[in-house]
């Protein structure tokens, strides 16, 4: 199955000392919240799973590019 990310935040970045987070809504491809949908930062073993909602979230990003891969 393909699902889709859907990004519903903004990606914060800010001045020295502020907390750099991103929040998104993980959906399926018929509009489904994927509700414990596994999102983990490729290269990392940074990860979180999606809430009842479809939210999650990352705190304590570095100012640079992820790529975030989903598994359901």
């Amino acid at each position: 199955m393909r699902y889709i990310l859907l990004i519903s935040g903004l990606l914060l970045f800010g001045h020295a000392y502020t907390q750099n987070s991103i929040t998104f809504r993980v959906k399926g491809e018929s509009g489904e919240y994927l509700v414990g949908a596994s999102i983990v930062i490729e290269g990392s073993t940074n990860g979180t799973n999606a809430n009842t909602g479809g939210i999650a979230s990352f705190n304590d990003l570095q100012d640079r590019k992820y790529v975030f891969v989903i598994s359901y």
